[in-house]
């Protein structure tokens, strides 16, 4: 599901939650919601999969436009292990 809300330096931030999801749907849906965004626009990705967020700590070295600009550890309402990651295209 994608939602947005206004992130710190102003900028609406979309949200993409692919909780539940096994790889690799979580590292294509990022991709594909990262195409979709304007330069400088964050996407924040919550997982419950660790190996999705390795894949897409590797997409942000490989790819050369993508930045890791945060990343955490934590817990949803459900009580399953939660990474978050928010994404922002350079150019």
């Amino acid at each position: 599901m994608l939602m947005t809300r206004r992130w710190d330096d102003g900028l609406e931030t979309a949200m993409l939650d692919v909780r539940g999801l096994k790889s690799p749907w979580p590292l294509h849906w990022t991709r594909q919601r990262m195409a979709a965004l304007s330069p400088g626009r964050p996407l924040k990705v919550v997982s419950t999969e660790l190996h999705s967020v390795l894949d897409i700590e590797e997409l942000t070295k490989t790819s050369g436009d993508l930045e890791l600009v945060r990343q955490e550890e934590g817990c949803d309402d459900r009580g399953r292990r939660t990474f978050t990651l928010v994404l922002r295209r350079k150019w």
